[in-house]
């Protein structure tokens, strides 16, 4: 169900248009197309819930590839190419040709993950990882560096070991507890802290 109007049944140009994929027999590049309904009416079902129902264009219509320019007969009817997303396949061929791709898992630089995030590639000892890759690669290269007083936690963003808590010892009761590092200027315990101010 279309729903960008605040959860509510919508026809606006974004939700009436829907996105198709055409491969070139040429080039197998996978040309991304979209398509506006020409014809859209509101239901009510016998839940009384409305939605719309969009009606496509059945026509056909010729294409030229956006990677190769090859002429493509009689595909199903457009409007536009998905620009965005044509660009997007464009740069991840050339990102294989030149061989940007993680040495450990083969993502693809540029590549989508999850909804919104793009595949950054880093370098580390001259090979190129994906941050997840790299960051297990680190956690096996540099140990947990963790002792009695101090325990730290692997930044997965910031692929560094940061200090988490810290062992600190009550000045009045003697009693050690565990605190976050940023919490560590507490020195009294807290029974210790009430008892000082009543």
């Amino acid at each position: 169900m279309p729903n960008c109007d605040w959860g509510k049944p919508c026809e606006c140009k974004e939700c009436r248009t829907k996105s198709f994929d055409v491969k070139c027999p040429k080039c197998n590049f996978n040309n991304s197309l979209e398509v506006e309904a020409d014809f859209w009416e509101y239901s009510i079902d016998k839940n009384n819930l409305g939605d719309y129902n969009f009606s496509y264009p059945q026509t056909k219509k010729d294409l030229v590839c956006y990677a190769c320019s090859y002429l493509i007969i009689d595909v199903p009817f457009f409007n536009n190419y998905n620009k965005s997303r044509c660009e997007n396949r464009l740069k991840l061929i050339e990102n294989i040709k030149q061989g940007r791709f993680c040495n450990c898992c083969n993502v693809v630089e540029g590549d989508i993950k999850g909804c919104f995030s793009k595949i950054e590639l880093l370098k580390h000892d001259n090979n190129l990882y994906c941050k997840a890759c790299l960051a297990d690669f680190l956690l096996k290269e540099n140990p947990d560096p963790s002792n009695s007083q101090e325990k730290y936690e692997f930044d997965k963003v910031e692929l560094k070991w940061k200090k988490n808590k810290i062992k600190v010892q009550c000045p009045k009761c003697n009693k050690n507890r565990w605190l976050k590092a940023e919490h560590s200027w507490r020195k009294m315990c807290k029974n210790c802290y009430f008892l000082s101010k009543s």
